[in-house]
């Protein structure tokens, strides 16, 4: 029997619109931070997010009066966006939101388990639990990083469609003999999607030194 080919993260099908918001969830008391791509806390994949900190220092279970949204990250309904963003498919921003997940999950796997700075190695093992668990600041900077584009292979970079330029060709072809030409190369300029963030409370924003020009922040 021919063996199955592996579907890759972004062929899986996904219903439309899943990744176009990321919810930002904190613990009211140690500043945990879970990303969940849906409006409601899943205590099985939320576990997944929540590392072993040390003994007594990782709830036995989820309790959601515990936790609240401290920031919802929206790809689609963008107040300041001058058009709709170019179209890769039927789901473009929901595989970008993929992307931003998928590079916040991965940032927030390093922070919790590579450190080297030397105020934690001295601490004791409950104090320097303690101060892991608070992942607020770091995750903060993190989204301001991953909105600003960095990381490898990052989709909130994009080529803007060529299709307008090329339907404008084939008009002036019907209209005239004499036709300018289009070079892909001037219509293809890298450019990076926009982004809004709700905040549950506008200091959170302050966590991260600058946020790039692409993001919109929103109070509420």
């Amino acid at each position: 029997a021919r063996p199955r080919r592996k579907e890759s993260h972004d062929t899986k099908s996904h219903p439309r619109g899943h990744g176009e918001q990321i919810w930002v969830w904190t613990h009211i008391e140690e500043g945990r931070i879970i990303y969940s791509l849906e409006p409601l806390l899943k205590p099985i994949k939320a576990f997944e997010q929540v590392p072993f900190t040390g003994k007594k220092l990782v709830p036995a279970k989820l309790r959601k009066d515990y936790w609240r949204p401290m920031a919802l990250i929206d790809f689609k309904h963008n107040p300041e966006a001058a058009a709709e963003p170019p179209s890769i498919g039927k789901d473009t921003m929901g595989l970008v939101g993929r992307s931003v997940y998928q590079k916040l999950r991965e940032l927030k796997l390093r922070h919790d388990l590579e450190w080297d700075d030397g105020q934690l190695i001295q601490m004791k093992k409950h104090d320097r639990g303690v101060e892991l668990n608070d992942q607020r600041g770091n995750s903060v900077a993190d989204i301001s990083a991953v909105l600003g584009g960095i990381g490898k292979g990052n989709k909130m970079w994009y080529y803007p469609a060529v299709e307008a330029a090329e339907a404008e060709v084939e008009a002036s072809l019907k209209a005239s003999a004499v036709v300018e030409t289009v070079t892909p190369e001037e219509e293809r300029v890298l450019q990076i999607h926009r982004a809004t963030i709700y905040w549950a409370n506008e200091e959170d924003r302050h966590w991260a030194a600058e946020w790039p020009e692409n993001v919109t922040h929103v109070v509420g």
